[in-house]
């Protein structure tokens, strides 16, 4: 009996603001090897607040957007948010 090789594909994520993030997500669920990489120390991009308002959104940020655009279909908001 032959054995078959599996091969998983190597694949960089570069960024894990939320698209990076959900790009590793999708790709781990496809079969793929993933590695994310982000610049900074902490992942989130620009929704992660930072002192520096150069690069991040402002402590007092809101969404206004409505939640079938925002959300994910896998991660709904929690029930009670608007």
């Amino acid at each position: 009996m032959t054995q078959k090789k599996i091969i998983r594909n190597k694949v960089a994520v570069c960024g894990l603001g939320i698209a990076g993030i959900a790009a590793v997500k999708n790709l781990t669920e496809a079969g793929f090897d993933v590695t994310g990489f982000e610049a900074s120390d902490a992942i989130g991009g620009l929704w992660h607040y930072t002192e520096d308002e150069r690069t991040s959104c402002l402590s007092n940020t809101r969404a206004l957007g409505r939640r079938d655009t925002f959300g994910f279909s896998d991660f709904p908001y929690a029930g009670g948010t608007s």
